[in-house]
Formats: structure tokens, C-alpha cells, sequence
């Protein structure tokens, strides 16, 4: 009898070891990934603002449109970085030479992916002059690269949305929170970082 309620105390004890040791070991994991994850867009995303003239922000991908235009100190969940270069022979005038996109999947859940796509101009020359940056992506979003996910679920820090914030005319913040894991074992980061262009 004794021996018997000596191995359940010790089953007991072993037991409650082993899962706190397992959530130990998930949330540590899930941590490493949620630093790696991010690092691995911020190199990106940094490299792509680099090699752009200005950026612009938008409420969501399905509204890219001039009136929704995101100003300064406003904010949106649908960024793009644009790269224009002086067109040859044309003073004052320039062309437009790649779009990057980046953008939360649409949806009610706050926590959403992010999705990267893009587009080089090594066709038709397309001017500044002629087109509006919204009517040109309007012209080649048929044509933007597929959607890459770039974050696995991410929340923007105003109720789940505004993921970009734009900070002036050439520089933008990301305001995240990174998660990782599901339900009970579910960890998150909350990371704000600058991002300027080249431009």
C-alpha cells in the first residue's frame, strides 16, 4: 500500500515535470522561430525600401486606389515600394522600374500573413507623366509575381489592423506582433522598426 501511494506521488511528480519541461521546450522554440522569421523579412524588406524612390501605403491590397492613400502618421496593412528612374533624353521626367508589394492576407481574423509580390519593367517604358502610381498598378497587377509569404501570421497593433505606418514621404514603420504556435503553446513578439528608402 505504501509502496503504491510512494509511485503515484513520484508518477505525479514526474508527470507535472515533463509537461512544464515540454511548454519550456515549445515556447523556447516558437520564440527561436519568431526571431528568426523576422530577421528574415526585415533583411528583405529592408533590402527592397533600399532599392525604391518612395513608398506609398493603402488600407489593403484590394485598396489600392488613390483616395485611400495613406498620408503621413496614418497608417494601413498594404505597402508598396516603388522604384522610378529619370527617363533618358526627357528632362524632369521618370519611369517607372520595379513595384514591391507587401500585404496582409484579407480577412476577419487579426492574426494574418504577410505576402510579398513584385514586378520588374523590362518591357514598355511607363511614365511618371502619363500614369499615377495607383493607375499603373491598376495596369500590371495582373502581372505582379505570385504572392510569396514572407511573415505566417502577424497582428498590426491597432485592434489587428495597420500593420505599415507612414512615418514622412521616404520612410515607413512596421508595427507587429509575430506569433507562433497555436492555442495554449501559442508565443508572440512585438517588434516596431523604421524602415527608409533609398530614394
Amino acid at each position: 500500500m505504501v509502496a503504491l501511494a510512494v509511485a503515484t506521488v513520484v508518477g505525479l511528480v514526474l508527470t507535472t515535470f515533463v509537461i512544464r519541461y515540454t511548454k519550456s521546450i515549445s515556447f523556447t522554440t516558437n520564440k527561436a522561430l519568431i526571431t528568426r522569421d523576422f530577421r528574415e523579412f526585415s533583411i528583405r524588406l529592408s533590402a527592397d525600401a533600399l532599392e525604391a524612390t518612395h513608398v506609398v501605403i493603402y488600407p489593403s491590397f484590394d485598396q489600392m486606389t488613390r483616395d485611400n492613400r495613406r498620408r503621413m502618421g496614418e497608417s494601413g496593412d498594404c505597402l508598396v515600394l516603388v522604384r522610378t528612374v529619370p527617363f533618358r533624353g526627357v528632362n524632369g521626367d521618370r519611369i517607372y522600374q520595379k513595384i514591391v508589394v507587401y500585404y496582409r492576407e484579407a480577412g476577419a481574423s487579426p492574426t494574418r500573413p504577410i505576402y510579398r509580390r513584385a514586378f520588374s519593367h523590362l518591357g514598355p517604358i511607363f511614365s511618371t507623366k502619363d500614369q499615377t502610381i495607383e493607375e499603373h498598378l491598376a495596369t500590371i497587377v495582373d502581372r505582379l509575381g505570385p504572392p510569396k509569404q514572407v511573415l505566417a501570421s502577424s497582428e498590426g497593433f491597432a485592434g489587428g489592423d495597420d500593420f505599415f505606418y507612414r512615418k514622412t514621404v521616404n520612410s515607413f514603420r512596421v508595427n507587429a506582433e509575430i506569433h507562433h504556435g497555436k492555442h495554449a503553446r501559442e508565443v508572440s513578439n512585438v517588434y516596431s522598426l523604421t524602415f527608409s528608402t533609398g530614394g
